[in-house]
């Protein structure tokens, strides 16, 4: 996919989204073809379109999942995280070197820092394996660039983690 991802401030949500819908779609039709034996499409042409589309760094790792979804199971060597079903954000991503304990140690912190709102949430919301992040949008978030709703998200992230560890927003103890 030659899609322009470094330049975050100018894609917006509603686009990548789009561009994940078209992706997912295509991948459900190929899917489909090469179930049915179509001769001129292969796996490996799925298994190259699946890999290619995982490989995006403009999708979310729950995007990820949805488009593993779409292909089944391509093999390869892309490994989603345990906590890509579950994953909160909408811009953010895990890097790939990120180990899975880390990203486990940064959603517990963030779970607990959260533990008060999902106590008074009610019994259906639910509530991933970092807690429950809650991001006041505004009406028009879908116009917002990537990298305006990363900014935010990080910004969010950042004050609960100082909340939780005793800091303030600048490191300073409390």
């Amino acid at each position: 996919m030659q899609f322009p991802w470094w330049v975050a401030n100018r894609i917006t949500l509603a686009t990548r989204d789009q561009l994940l819908w078209a992706t997912e779609r295509l991948v459900r039709v190929l899917t489909g073809k090469v179930d049915k034996g179509d001769p001129v499409l292969s796996r490996q042409l799925l298994r190259e379109l699946a890999l290619t589309a995982l490989k995006a760094p403009g999708f979310t790792d729950d995007q990820k999942v949805r488009i593993v979804q779409a292909a089944g199971p391509v093999g390869g060597e892309f490994t989603l995280s345990s906590f890509a079903v579950s994953w909160p954000f909408l811009a953010l991503g895990r890097k790939s070197e990120v180990e899975e304990d880390v990203l486990e140690l940064y959603a517990s912190i963030l779970r607990e820092a959260t533990a008060k709102s999902i106590e008074v949430a009610s019994p259906k919301t639910a509530v991933s394996e970092f807690g429950n992040i809650g991001i006041a949008w505004p009406a028009d978030r879908d116009s917002m660039t990537l990298a305006e709703v990363a900014e935010v998200e990080w910004k969010t992230v950042n004050t609960l983690l100082c909340e939780a560890l005793g800091r303030d927003t600048t490191g300073t103890v409390v």
